[in-house]
């Protein structure tokens, strides 16, 4: 968060690997979460859950490229 390690809880959903992280942020303040994760290989693309924000969930995904 913001620069410094964090902590994830890895679970299973459905036969999904599932990410969650869990975090409080001050009122009217922000912050940055960057996630390096390392999956098998799979089919489609991956599936990120939303939940109404005040302002909208901005998400990146760069799919790696395997030699």
């Amino acid at each position: 968060m913001n620069g410094k390690p964090g902590t994830a809880t890895v679970g299973v959903q459905i036969g999904h690997p599932v990410f969650t992280v869990d975090l409080e942020l001050p009122r009217a303040s922000t912050g940055t979460v960057v996630l390096h994760l390392s999956e098998p290989v799979g089919t489609g693309s991956p599936i990120v859950l939303r939940q109404p924000l005040v302002r909208p969930l901005t998400v990146t995904l760069e799919d790696g490229t395997c030699d």
